[in-house]
């Protein structure tokens, strides 16, 4: 399910891009998308690394464990993704400088999005570890929910809303947003008796 709402997030990518940016700005997110799987690398290892940790305490009973382990992974997926957001923001041309020159018309187009872009690297991670977490203690439903929701439902969403509001920049915006909506959920539940760890 993931791998597809990826495919329905570069759909909208594109069709959003073409519409109200041109075959440049296509281009340009092109960048973007190359960057962010660098970027996403150490994120999903976060999320894949713990789920068998959590798994393992989860079954054995250790709760105190298992949430221990839930709050390292969940902060080092937040740390992670804000250096990632920082180093992208303060290096944003030097970036995009590996794949144009500064002459190239798409140029422009990638420095500006890329940071706006990369604001949603925090919540991706705290996502991923979260929905992992709720496939390790037996709860698939309930991460397969969350996952055509954040991939899906919400990313269609922004994508349909944003370029509206704010043209190209709602189009950069559209994963950040709908990733941090998915974590506002997530943390609710965190915090709900019910679908926290016993």
């Amino acid at each position: 399910i993931m791998q597809s709402s990826e495919s329905i997030v570069t759909v909208c990518f594109n069709s959003s891009l073409l519409r109200y940016g041109g075959d440049i700005a296509v281009g340009a997110m092109t960048i973007l998308t190359s960057v962010m799987q660098f970027a996403m690398l150490p994120l999903q290892g976060v999320g894949q690394g713990s789920q068998p940790i959590i798994s393992y305490n989860y079954g054995a009973g250790l709760m105190r464990r298992g949430r221990k382990a839930l709050r390292m992974a969940l902060g080092t997926a937040a740390l992670c993704g804000a250096a990632a957001f920082g180093f992208t923001w303060l290096c944003s041309p030097w970036i995009v400088g590996l794949f144009l020159t500064p002459d190239a018309p798409a140029y422009a187009i990638a420095v500006q999005g890329l940071p706006w872009f990369a604001a949603g690297y925090p919540f991706f991670g705290i996502n991923v570890v979260t929905i992992g977490y709720y496939q390790s203690i037996e709860r698939g439903r309930l991460a397969t929910g969350l996952t055509v929701l954040r991939g899906i439902v919400l990313m269609t969403f922004c994508f349909l809303l944003l370029p509206r509001i704010a043209g190209v920049t709602g189009i950069w915006l559209a994963v950040p947003v709908a990733e941090a909506l998915e974590t506002l959920l997530l943390v609710y539940l965190l915090r709900s008796r019910r679908f926290a760890f016993a």
